[in-house]
């Protein structure tokens, strides 16, 4: 599996939990793309979504739109990209 797509799918905090815990596993070496659109992640979720990050060495592209991630999130999400993520 290369890339995977969830769109309005309501995966909520527990949803995102689940996916990104596997995406850490240094099992995973194949995923490069993943999109979560309108899955209801909010920045509960993108605090997962972080850690999952320092882990994950072959995901290259994220994509997270429609899902009402704020200030707080955003802030998350950059901090890793830019000093916790290589890929």
């Amino acid at each position: 599996l290369l890339e995977l797509y969830s769109v309005e799918n309501d995966l909520g905090v527990e949803g995102v939990k689940a996916l990104c815990e596997a995406l850490s596993n240094a099992a995973n070496t194949n995923l490069k793309k993943l999109c979560l659109v309108a899955s209801s992640i909010g920045d509960e979720g993108v605090h997962y979504i972080a850690s999952m990050l320092e882990k994950n060495k072959t995901l290259s592209e994220l994509h997270l739109p429609q899902n009402k991630i704020g200030d707080q999130g955003f802030q998350e999400l950059m901090e890793v990209l830019t000093t916790g993520n290589q890929t």
